[in-house]
C-alpha cells in the first residue's frame, strides 16, 4: 500500500471538511480511500490527511491532477503551508503493537 500524506493549514476546518468530503467519489474513482485525518491539538487549523492508494503512481496522479491547486484553495487550504509526501507501507517491526 501507498499513502499520500498531506500536512496543511486551513482557514476554516468546517469549510475544508465540506470541500474535502465533496471530492470523495472522485478520489475513490482515482483509487484513493481516506485512511485518516488528524489535527494538531495546539493548532486546530493544522490538518494531516492520509489517503491510501494501490501504487505511488496513483497517489502522484491524484495529487498532480489538473486544477488541484484551485480545488484546495477553494476549500480554504493555505497553499504555502502544504507539505506532501508519498510513502509506502513497511512491515511492522518485531514487537510492535498492530494498529486496531
Amino acid at each position: 500500500m501507498t499513502y499520500l500524506v498531506v500536512d496543511q493549514r486551513v482557514e476554516d476546518v468546517n469549510r475544508w471538511r465540506a470541500a474535502f468530503s465533496g471530492g470523495t467519489e472522485r478520489r475513490r474513482a482515482a483509487g484513493g480511500e481516506l485512511h485518516m485525518v488528524l489535527t494538531d491539538p495546539t493548532d486546530p487549523h493544522r490538518i494531516l490527511v492520509i489517503v491510501e492508494f494501490d501504487t505511488p503512481e496513483h497517489a502522484i496522479a491524484w495529487r498532480t491532477r489538473p486544477g488541484v491547486e484551485r480545488e484546495i484553495t477553494s476549500g480554504g487550504v493555505i497553499l504555502d503551508s502544504v507539505t506532501v509526501r508519498v510513502l509506502d507501507r513497511l512491515p511492522m517491526p518485531t514487537g510492535a503493537i498492530p494498529p486496531q
